[in-house]
């Protein structure tokens, strides 16, 4: 079937980030050694360290409330540890692989479905809590572009006007969420799937969560930029927010690349770029690649224990009929 004209448009407009985030990588970075960059991270402090890890220990177990009250949504009890369990496996491995309706759906679908959850209720958990975790960003953008306009728009040199625009009309995107729960209607269906309003506290909570996660993830860098930057928190998070924005228009895992351009572009001048980018390489191994490896070696274990069962349970049967041959 021939593709129509506009669904070519998310991929061009990801190819036209990327190769601006590219551009934007060499002519600010194109004069750092790789030595500069080993020698900040090296001397960035352990207690600096141990504040990230524990922001992104509560990231991601925050992030466990949407698939939680995605359950809560469809009415169907699930052990909150199972929840957790799996929650933090899918995250780490959006988070790293990219394409998360994908690789976190997959992992959803494994081990839901050993539980008992059918096809459609785990299809549906997914695109709640996807749905949820989406207009969650958009809306927490646009209330801290609100509160951060002045300094946006002097960092993109753009008018005051634009920059409040922009948060205004990602307020009201997000808000819509709680707009739809409290009227409680229209209903609508995605791939076969009916979507009813949800209520007002399950809106809520992932409002709540949209923020808090954020909260945690940006603290997460923010605790390892150098003390140059002299950027307040709550500016920061506006900043993070929108690399973090931009890197999924990308498409690209992690918005790679993309997220280190936006932060070049928007934090202070005075930032060294050494340090900066040591900053944003040990937040990506400790937010990012620490925990998928977890996740892989909990996905591998679970797997293997699997499989064990499986074999066991082969065993057993054959026992059960060679001792029945006997008998005859």
């Amino acid at each position: 079937m021939q593709r129509k004209p506009a669904q070519y448009i998310p991929g061009i407009v990801a190819l036209a980030v990327l190769l601006t985030a590219g551009w934007i990588l060499r002519e600010k970075l194109g004069d750092l050694e790789i030595a500069e960059i080993w020698a900040r991270i090296k001397a960035t402090p352990w207690s600096n360290v141990g504040n990230t890890l524990l922001c992104t220990a509560a990231a991601y177990l925050v992030l466990t409330i949407y698939d939680s009250t995605a359950f809560a949504y469809i009415q169907r009890p699930m052990q909150f540890m199972r929840i957790m369990y799996v929650s933090f496996v899918a995250y780490a491995f959006s988070h790293t692989i990219g394409l998360g309706a994908i690789s976190g759906g997959s992992v959803r679908y494994r081990f839901y479905s050993r539980w008992g959850v059918s096809a459609y209720d785990i299809a549906t958990v997914i695109i709640f809590g996807g749905m949820a975790y989406i207009l969650g960003i958009i809306a927490v953008a646009g209330l801290i572009i609100l509160v951060n306009a002045s300094e946006l728009s002097t960092a993109l040199g753009v008018s005051i006007w634009v920059a409040r625009f922009v948060g205004i009309a990602a307020a009201i995107v997000g808000s819509g969420y709680l707009v739809w729960s409290i009227a409680g209607r229209p209903s609508f269906t995605i791939k076969d799937r009916r979507f009813t309003p949800p209520s007002l506290a399950i809106a809520i909570t992932q409002i709540g969560t949209a923020c808090l996660e954020w909260g945690f993830a940006s603290a997460a860098l923010y605790f390892l930029l150098p003390a140059e930057t002299q950027v307040s928190y709550w500016h920061f998070v506006a900043i993070y927010v929108i690399g973090y924005v931009v890197g999924m228009i990308s498409q690209a895992p992690g918005g790679i690349g993309v997220f280190e351009a936006v932060l070049l572009l928007l934090l202070p001048e005075a930032t060294p770029k050494d340090a900066l980018l040591a900053a944003v390489l040990t937040y990506r191994a400790l937010y990012f690649l620490l925990p998928f490896l977890v996740a892989l070696a909990m996905m591998s274990g679970s797997e293997i224990r699997g499989f064990a069962r499986a074999a066991r349970k082969v065993a057993l049967t054959k026992r059960r009929q060679d001792r029945h041959s006997e008998l005859k």
